[in-house]
């Protein structure tokens, strides 16, 4: 889930939706069910496309989802959306993960796996700061739609660069991994 987004769903749902904090954490629950899911969907998707295409296109549908979820103003629709939002982080994240394992050198695994973190952390770290500096200037609903409509207009441009169009088309060299180095049961 985007950083921002994450950052405001409680007081979306407690503001917006009108439910309670019982019911954001079924939400969030739909969430993480929905990313249960995700890896086994990643699994049988990997069956028919390359892990590029899954990343591109679950990326691309992530800032829809969100738009989605906020032009719905409905608890049960916002229920259908986080499960399928869990869906779709999770098989990108799996996505993600096998295409690193299959073209990053041993060497530089460590490195990359590192990066990822921040990548995952800094937006939700970042978008709770935001959110406690300037929360109070904007209603919940004008910042997340704002932040859905930049979320939407930085990826979008993205389809166009080369390096985004090579991770689609799959453009890069499968690692050949020493065996002796890990572990077997």
């Amino acid at each position: 889930m985007c950083g921002y987004a994450s950052s405001s769903a409680l007081p979306y749902t407690l503001e917006v939706l009108g439910a309670s904090e019982k019911q954001y954490g079924v939400l969030l629950s739909l969430f993480g069910l929905g990313g249960l899911f995700g890896g086994y969907i990643c699994n049988w998707l990997s069956r028919y496309y390359r892990n590029g295409q899954i990343i591109v296109a679950m990326g691309c549908m992530e800032p829809i989802i969100m738009a989605l979820w906020l032009w719905g103003h409905s608890y049960i629709l916002s229920l259908i959306l986080f499960f399928i939002w869990g869906i779709n982080v999770f098989v990108r994240i799996t996505a993600q993960l096998n295409h690193i394992s299959e073209t990053v050198e041993t060497e530089y695994l460590t490195r990359m796996y590192g990066l990822l973190d921040m990548v995952f952390l800094v937006p939700t770290i970042s978008g709770g700061l935001v959110i406690s500096i300037i929360g109070n200037e904007f209603s919940t609903l004008e910042f997340l739609w704002t932040t859905s409509i930049v979320f939407l207009l930085l990826t979008i441009p993205r389809l166009f660069f080369k390096e985004m169009k090579s991770l689609y088309k799959g453009r890069f060299t499968q690692v050949k991994r020493n065996e002796d180095q890990f572990d077997t049961i």
